[in-house]
């Protein structure tokens, strides 16, 4: 099944896990302010998480340009951009969703979620909505790549379902990865599925 995405990702409403409604938007839709405040939030989020792993220099700090998200947020490739808003219209977080096209699974990634909309249910709508994203283009499996050193993360992923494949790729800006932590095989991303 080859559905197009704008029929798939119309505005969204979750409320199931908490008071507050989420409303799950495309990238598309938003101004280009907002898409500045997602790449501050990728990034921002992101050095949160890895910070403790990583020398401290504006190379290891971004996850994400803008340049980058500007073009998924276009949606002229497999990526689209999605971004949870609270009730007064902030952004919760925000996740790439990435079809892979010509391929049985879908991936996502970054994923980020702000530091104040933690445990109130923005994350877990935002990743059950790509997930049912992907199983109505047929897909049956959610991939997600983890650093090696990021054990915590491994932890929450497990816990919605996702497991390690035994699969690890390469890091592109390893040298930026402090000595303690430095693998011999250069292999730093691991990768986690659920099946769906």
């Amino acid at each position: 099944m080859n559905l197009q995405f704008s029929a798939l990702s119309r505005l969204v409403e979750f409320s199931e896990l908490t008071a507050s409604t989420w409303q799950i938007h495309e990238g598309a839709e938003l101004p280009d302010r907002d898409l500045e405040e997602v790449v501050n939030l990728i990034n921002e989020v992101y050095w949160l998480k890895q910070k403790t792993f990583f020398k401290d220099c504006p190379e290891a700090r971004a996850r994400t340009s803008a340049e980058e998200i500007r073009i998924i947020a276009k949606g002229d490739n497999d990526s689209k951009l999605f971004v949870a808003l609270d009730i007064e219209s902030k952004i919760a977080g925000a996740i790439v969703f990435d079809s892979a096209m010509g391929h049985e699974y879908a991936k996502f990634g970054p994923f980020a979620i702000a530091p104040a909309y933690l445990g109130k249910g923005a994350g877990q709508q935002l990743l059950s909505y790509v997930e049912n994203l992907a199983r109505l283009m047929g897909k049956t499996h959610m991939k997600i790549e983890v650093f090696t050193f990021a054990n915590s993360l491994c932890s929450y992923y497990e816990k919605l379902g996702y497991q390690l494949t035994g699969h690890a790729k390469t890091f592109l800006h390893d040298e930026f990865i402090l000595e303690q932590y430095k693998e011999t095989n250069n292999r730093y991303l691991l990768e986690m599925q659920k099946t769906l």
